[in-house]
């Protein structure tokens, strides 16, 4: 029992002065353990449960000031490759309970990693091979994750009224409500073919996964589709056409660049003549406000 004079020491705090003399006094001097220097020396799984037993029950915990300040002194120190190879394992080993992952999924969200982290990251991995093993885990965790999303995905898309509001979203973020090409076309069918016609592109008609662009009146199931010239580049128009037939609705698709090389006079022959193939066609020449032949 260390003692000054004939004082006991047991349960009195030093002072600061005392602590700073104390740690000035050890300054690079090798922490023992009887005789013994633990220099290199692992703890024993019973001394590490002995020593977290003692700091639990005293109540031991640190402060956020200390936590800072240990932090900034630890900057820029490199551990011992030892230490980092016996901390790598011990990780390994460590079994995560799903409580333990949603919450370090909690706190990861939102998190910005810094630029220095971000290199230092790229160039330790920088010349890394992955053996056959890892690559093939990591190519069975994306799997799954990707097949997760695909179901999640086609049970959101079977709701109906979620699909209008992300279709709806999603043409707002894209500025087309409607653009200037379905604008145009949009004022031709209503010059022609008044009260026929309405714009569905906002994700007023959502027929699986697509909107159609525009949506016939009065139980007419036919749909007409404009194809941008850019955003639909590389697409058949055929898988278009399929899709909306499987829903009972007869697609026209008109492209872009033919909407600007063909006269109005065109444009009405060919919705017109569009118009005509379904059974409840009830349109007549003398009503439609043009020239049609």
């Amino acid at each position: 029992m260390g003692t000054i004079g004939n004082k006991s020491r047991t349960g009195m705090t030093n002072s600061p002065e005392m602590r700073e003399n104390i740690s000035k006094s050890l300054m690079g001097s090798k922490c023992g353990l009887g005789n013994k220097s633990r220099t290199g020396q692992k703890r024993s799984p019973e001394e590490i449960a002995k020593g977290s037993a003692t700091y639990k029950a005293r109540g031991y915990k640190l402060s956020e000031e200390r936590k800072r300040k240990l932090s900034e002194e630890r900057k820029g120190i490199k551990k011992p490759p030892h230490v980092g190879k016996a901390v790598a394992e011990a990780n390994r080993r460590r079994v995560i309970t799903q409580e333990t992952r949603e919450k370090l999924s909690k706190a990861s969200t939102g998190r910005e990693v810094s630029e220095h982290v971000r290199k230092k990251t790229s160039l330790r991995m920088k010349g890394v091979k992955r053996t056959l093993a890892e690559k093939e885990k990591i190519s069975a965790t994306l799997k799954k994750q990707s097949k997760e999303l695909s179901e999640r995905g086609k049970k959101l898309w079977q709701d109906t009224e979620k699909v209008k509001v992300m279709v709806k979203k999603m043409r707002w973020a894209r500025q087309q409500r409607p653009n200037n090409l379905e604008a145009s076309v949009m004022e031709m069918l209503n010059k022609h073919f008044p009260d026929e016609w309405q714009y569905s592109g906002n994700g007023g008609l959502v027929l699986g996964r697509c909107c159609p662009d525009f949506v016939r009146n009065h139980g007419h199931n036919q749909v007409i589709e404009i194809y941008g010239d850019y955003w639909h580049r590389g697409e058949n128009p055929q898988d278009r056409v399929d899709l909306f037939d499987t829903y009972g609705y007869k697609t026209l698709v008109i492209w872009e660049k033919e909407v600007h090389s063909m006269s109005e006079d065109e444009f009405v022959k060919l919705v017109f003549k569009f118009m005509q193939k379904v059974d409840l066609f009830y349109y007549t020449p003398d009503r439609v406000n043009s020239k049609i032949g």
